[in-house]
């Protein structure tokens, strides 16, 4: 005689419903491991374009594009037309100068920033001008190709340095913890008429 099926019990649905429940929870904790890590790869990829454009700047002219001293952003499409600490709190850096760009595109068409903001505040990249007092009849240029990554982010192994001490205060994210700040140096001597 066939006897007919009883279904689930109450327990056996509990212990199904428990173990998705386990499952779902590690899926969202690796997927937000991996939206964090492609975000940080995209903004480690912006700083190297720029790298790479002020390299080839240098090679066709001899020498960094000589800009004035100071914070500059770089590239387009920031968010109300600035870039740092873009929310509350902390000044913003603002926005690249025309003359920048024009002379940047000297080389070839801008890069084009994809990496998203960090933190919910920070949006990069930017650059910080440096321009040491001439020697003779040298001049010396600085430039430092940054941009904000998550916090916990190795800048060291994706072949960039980690910005602290002393130029935490040339940039907008002061005292705050919750983003690394990556960069790139590009230095360069010239000599010039005196």
């Amino acid at each position: 005689m066939i006897r007919p099926s009883r279904g689930f019990t109450i327990v056996e649905l509990l212990i199904v419903i428990v173990v998705i429940g386990i499952l779902a929870s590690i899926v969202a904790v690796s997927w937000s491991s991996v939206v964090k890590s492609s975000a940080d790869s995209a903004r480690a990829a912006d700083v190297k374009q720029w790298a790479s454009t002020f390299d080839l700047y240098k090679s066709r002219y001899s020498t960094y594009p000589a800009f004035t001293a100071g914070t500059y952003c770089i590239g387009e499409g920031f968010k109300n037309n600035l870039c740092g600490k873009t929310v509350g709190g902390l000044p913003a850096v603002t926005t690249a100068t025309t003359a920048i760009h024009q002379e940047v595109k000297k080389v070839g068409d801008l890069p084009k920033n994809g990496g998203p903001v960090a933190a919910n505040t920070f949006q990069g990249p930017f650059i910080i001008v440096r321009k040491p007092a001439p020697v003779g009849s040298t001049q010396a240029i600085e430039i430092e190709i940054l941009n904000y990554f998550e916090r916990g982010y190795n800048c060291a192994a994706n072949g960039m340095v980690t910005s602290t001490g002393a130029n935490s205060a040339v940039f907008p994210n002061t005292g705050d913890t919750s983003v690394v700040v990556c960069y790139i140096l590009k230095a360069t001597t010239y000599s010039f008429s005196p």
